[in-house]
């Protein structure tokens, strides 16, 4: 078996390549049409098509946000183009004449009312990147293109409308994330855990990139029905690029303390549970329990032929999930700790229900146990999984995993750094339950 990590040279979802010019960009060969958008790309028409379905899917949510949309039509659908990277992005941006303004993923350019970004490293990148240049192009068709001069209100607006769950039918717009490789909650809790940190210092007209702040402060303001409608009575002034100020934006809100009191709160709860260590992941679905508040998560691990793994962000007392092989030869499981790229273990089910616990080391993989799960003459099919940290000495930890229901195994583990496992194939991870 061998082990690949997924490296990538920046952390903002402009990942920034060259800086470069090229005469002239490739033509945008796919083209996909809907009832609202055109967009058209340098790669694949099925990936055109699948980007196209998010932003129709969108587009609804994006009129409930902002309370009314850009007229589209047949004869004038709202543009997106799609390139292969940064040179061709700029390329492509400067064949029309729009103004290349530096290194970034991408642009809504005022002069042809057009998006143009480029490919990200991974699916979930390149859609989150598309809704928020799109989200820029919603916003300026509503307000007639005038500058925003309230960061607050641009930068945190485009950035939530970006976040989303998508399962290829339906998208969830505004939502956390359980694991990208930007992770801008932990940023935004960064900011919250400086010393003179005061929100009401962001309201006026700032350089300073706040967007994952901004972000937070708006899934505040969209999660209480006062704070909402306190937007929608400042948004004609805000529309028109009025800059609010501090003593408005006050008289608006209500106290700052309760305003400060939820917003650390939001970000607390925004904090990302996984990280993605190997290859691609993605958040497919986010479900919360209106009661307990808890989430569970459907999540999508993707893998050639080598095995991809994707861990808790801190110890679990424990996680459960289930599993679909859907056909598919490649084998699927859990993570049961994890050191690093070179040190981690790992349970896997082969296709018949056999299973393997390997460890890696810089040395190899070694393989510690295995057996059959029991499951019958189908094979591996759907299944439940359930990991628990158990304490079988002193200082030492050992997992134990249930399958469907039933005591499995117990293993001695380094740390409980729980996760997924799998190797060849595309797995969604379903009803993610995480207790830490």
């Amino acid at each position: 078996m061998r082990l690949q990590a997924f490296l990538t040279a920046a952390c903002g979802i402009a990942i920034s390549i060259s800086d470069t010019s090229i005469a002239q960009a490739r033509e945008l060969t796919a083209r996909a049409i809907g009832p609202r958008y055109e967009l058209k790309s340098q790669g694949s028409i099925t990936e055109a098509r699948d980007l196209l379905n998010v932003l129709e899917a969108a587009f609804p949510q994006f009129e409930e946000f902002f309370g009314k949309a850009p007229k589209a039509s047949a004869s004038n659908r709202l543009r997106v183009y799609l390139y292969d990277d940064q040179d061709q992005w700029k390329a492509g941006l400067e064949q029309v004449g729009g103004t290349y303004l530096g290194p970034a993923g991408g642009n809504y350019c005022w002069k042809t009312q057009a998006v143009f970004f480029y490919r990200q490293p991974t699916d979930w990148f390149t859609r989150k990147l598309m809704l928020q240049m799109c989200a820029h192009q919603f916003m300026a068709h509503l307000t007639g293109h005038k500058k925003m001069a309230s960061h607050w209100y641009r930068l945190g607006t485009v950035n939530y409308l970006s976040n989303h769950a998508w399962d290829g039918e339906r998208i969830q717009i505004g939502v956390p994330p359980a694991l990208t490789l930007e992770n801008q909650a932990s940023i935004a809790l960064a900011r919250l855990r400086e010393p003179d940190f005061d929100y009401r210092k962001l309201i006026t007209p700032t350089d300073k990139d706040d967007s994952a702040i901004h972000c937070e402060a708006m899934r505040v303001i969209q999660s209480e029905p006062s704070y909402r409608r306190a937007l929608f009575s400042l948004r004609s002034q805000l529309d028109k690029g009025v800059a609010l100020s501090t003593e408005e934006w006050n008289t608006a809100f209500g106290s700052y303390k309760r305003f400060d009191e939820k917003l650390r709160d939001s970000v607390a709860r925004s904090q990302e549970p996984f990280v993605p260590v190997i290859n691609q992941w993605e958040t497919r679905r986010v479900d919360t329990d209106e009661k307990t508040g808890h989430r569970t998560w459907t999540l999508r691990g993707t893998a050639p032929n080598y095995i991809s793994v994707a861990t808790t962000r801190e110890e679990a007392n424990s996680l459960e999930f289930r599993v679909d092989r859907k056909g598919q030869p490649g084998r699927v499981g859990a993570l049961l700790d994890w050191i690093d790229h070179d040190d981690h273990t790992v349970l896997l089910f082969m296709t018949e229900g056999s299973y393997h616990v390997q460890r890696r080391t810089k040395q190899g993989w070694t393989n510690l146990a295995g057996g059959a799960a029991g499951v019958g003459p189908a094979g591996f099919t759907a299944h439940s999984l359930r990991i628990e940290r158990t304490t079988i000495a002193e200082g030492q930890v050992a997992a134990t995993v249930s399958f469907d229901g039933k005591a499995l195994l117990t293993t001695p583990v380094r740390n409980c750094r729980f996760g997924f496992a799998l190797d060849s194939g595309v797995y969604d991870f379903e009803q993610v339950r995480l207790n830490r």
